[in-house]
């Protein structure tokens, strides 16, 4: 019997950092239920991404890294493993093309699991359109971007974000009984563990004696930023150096935990509702067809509200929205200020060592003092002017 692969393709933003953490923690405990983790290697996803065009070459690199990881991870093993794991984000597309290229990669994993004589299996797991994109825009702002929210909306293919097409994209090459289709919100996984959970049960591992986090892991890496937090470092990317830009990171993420978190998603209601009224008939046919016990495919989502008077297609979604003006708030942007200009003025008196291959760590902070508050100076004119 062919052993199983488990493809965790993702979506972004839906616990795939913590999925992954928790998989390398518990990697000796998992060998000895005969499951081996795969750990995909950086040059080999930058690989796919740049020749994943859906043929027999970009299959075969795969293939070949498959058997390399797999001949690896069996040395490593004394017992017999029988399914392996492997999981990247990027395997469902691109989600800057809104996943529109998602059959190329499908195409390509199915082709580079029969090369390696492996049985596939799909993981995806997806959320509510209005939370992913918000949240998802506000990680490209951490990695150093510079576009708006407006002109991130912009540039996204029409019918971005269809978890039915989707769905179907990864069912057409893997049939429908081999792809598992998961919900993440916070009213199925309220627990910070439950997400953790549900993908074992999923895979048929066995939790008992597995570690679990004592809190959430890499809270500070995926820590989530005020909006005024968002639009400020999205100014200052256009402006500081690779080195600035990690260094402010650190201190958002240090200050994340003091900012008020009553509001970290970039949409008003009447936006969120035009949302979720252009992917509601996707939504209810993949719930139809996924879940077919459940009144709407997010419990957020309230079926009896009237989704026929702003219904409308992802491509005009987009365009509409990228006509709404977003507007910090003074307050949260006055508290953000100075609790920056503090955070820096105090560590600036720290005795540190320098990182290494990064500037020292003052010069940048001064730098950094300087143009935050430049920034911060035309936010508040541009915010009082409206």
């Amino acid at each position: 019997m062919k052993p199983k692969l488990w493809i965790h393709i993702g979506t972004h933003k839906t616990g795939t950092t913590s999925i992954e953490a928790f998989l390398k923690t518990n990697r000796k405990a998992l060998a000895r239920q005969g499951i081996g983790l795969l750990t995909f290697p950086r040059d080999a996803r930058r690989a796919l991404r740049k020749h994943a065009e859906g043929n027999e070459t970009a299959a075969k690199r795969l293939a070949n890294t498959l058997e390399q990881l797999i001949t690896k991870q069996s040395r490593a093993c004394t017992s017999q493993l029988n399914t392996y794991i492997l999981s990247w984000e990027g395997f469902c597309g691109n989600a800057i093309k809104g996943y529109n290229d998602a059959p190329l990669m499908a195409n390509t994993l199915n082709l580079a699991s029969k090369n390696s004589n492996l049985n596939p299996y799909i993981i995806l797991y997806i959320r509510p359109q209005e939370e992913f994109i918000s949240s998802y825009y506000s990680q490209t702002v951490k990695d150093g971007k510079t576009k708006s929210i407006q002109e991130f909306l912009h540039d996204l293919p029409s019918d971005s974000f269809n978890w039915l097409k989707l769905t179907e994209t990864f069912e057409r090459q893997f049939g429908a009984d081999q792809v598992v289709v998961e919900r993440y919100c916070r009213e199925l996984f309220p627990g910070k563990n439950e997400i953790l959970k549900n993908f074992c049960t999923h895979l048929s591992i066995n939790i008992r004696g597995l570690t679990f986090p004592l809190s959430s892991i890499n809270s500070a890496k995926n820590a989530g930023w005020s909006k005024s937090m968002i639009e400020i470092a999205r100014r200052l990317n256009a402006q500081v150096s690779k080195d600035e830009q990690q260094t402010m990171k650190e201190i958002f993420n240090k200050l994340t935990p003091q900012i008020a978190k009553n509001d970290y998603a970039y949409f008003a209601a009447d936006t969120t509702t035009l949302i979720r009224n252009s992917y509601f008939k996707s939504n209810q046919d993949l719930c139809a067809k996924r879940f077919p016990t459940q009144t709407s495919l997010f419990p957020s989502h309230d079926t009896n509200a009237d989704h026929h008077s702003h219904r409308t297609s992802p491509e005009v979604l987009i365009n509409n929205i990228t006509g709404f003006n977003y507007k910090p708030n003074l307050d949260d942007t006055l508290e953000l200020t100075l609790k920056l200009v503090k955070f820096i003025h105090e560590r600036q008196y720290q005795s540190q060592p320098t990182p290494p291959r990064r500037q020292h760590p003052l010069r940048i902070l001064e730098r950094l003092h300087i143009k935050i508050k430049h920034t911060l100076t035309k936010v508040l004119r541009t915010n009082n002017s409206k």
